[in-house]
This record gives structure tokens, sequence and C-alpha cells, in this order.
């Protein structure tokens, strides 16, 4: 059983760094419902929020959950916790439009 939570966590990981790698260098978001889909405004943020979150979750499961209870490892833990908040945080601001350039006059 451990073996399968395992593979599938790295499974996991590795499908958000390649959909987070894919955003950031196309510009382009997996096809999924337009109503989530629709709220992307800025494709590469998006990415980065992902790549970001799934390090951090990948850092939190294999150095907290799948490593064992003697904790010690739990700071790594709880850095890899706080690290895909801050992914999810990043791709809530990918929702957002972003800066106008303030010099620019329109014609």
């Amino acid at each position: 059983m451990h073996e399968a939570l395992v593979t599938t966590a790295a499974l996991v990981v590795a499908v958000g760094v390649v959909f987070g790698v894919v955003a950031i260098t196309t510009g382009r978001i997996i096809p999924g419902p337009e109503s989530g889909r629709a709220k992307v405004l800025r494709p590469r943020v998006w990415g980065y929020g992902t790549l970001v979150f799934a390090v951090g979750i990948g850092m939190f499961i294999f150095l907290g959950p799948l490593q064992g209870p003697t904790g010690g490892y739990s700071r790594y833990a709880l850095v890899g916790l706080v690290l895909s908040s801050l992914g999810l945080y990043v791709q809530r601001l990918a929702a957002k439009p972003g800066r106008t350039d303030a010099t620019k006059t329109s014609s």
C-alpha cells in the first residue's frame, strides 16, 4: 500500500510540474471547464504558481507524512506547506489583470 501511495504522489507532483512548465513556456493552460479556465488572464503567472505549488506539495508529502512519524524533516515539510500555499496565491493572482503602463497615453 505504501508503494502505491508514493507512486501516486510522485505522479501527481510530476503532472503539476509538467503543467506549470507548459504554461510558462507556451503561455497556454490545459483545457478544462471554461468557467475556471476563463478566469485565468495570465497563463504564465498561473504556470509559475502551479510550479511553486507542485514543488511545495512534493516537499510536504515526501518529507512529511510519507517520511514517517520520526518528525526529523518536519521543518522542511512545513516549508513545503508554505510553498504550496504561496503557489496557490500566485495562481489566484493569475486571475487578476496585470499592471498597465501608466506612461502610455491613449490615442
